[in-house]
């Protein structure tokens, strides 16, 4: 089976999302924040396949994982700054 070849930023945008939206939608559920982020990777690893080239593999792969650990690290906000009256 041939995958349809689209532009290049299109798959990498497609991949971070989906993975954003599972790792949003499975912390929705109250699922631990570290089993979020290992499933939301594996989905973006299984999607690295739409990239046509090594580098491009490696960006789809690696970019929304990337950043969804940094974000479980350091944490959801902590508190907004209220406006005293």
């Amino acid at each position: 089976m041939t995958l349809p070849r689209l532009p290049w930023p299109l798959p990498a945008l497609l991949a971070w999302s989906l993975s954003w939206l599972l790792f949003a939608q499975l912390l929705s559920f109250e699922l631990d924040a570290v089993i979020s982020l290992l499933l939301a990777s594996l989905l973006g690893v299984g999607l690295s396949v739409l990239g046509h080239t090594w580098w491009r593999r490696l960006s789809l792969g690696r970019g929304a994982p990337t950043r969804m650990r940094a974000w479980v690290r350091a944490g959801p906000p902590t508190g907004t700054s209220e406006v005293s009256r």
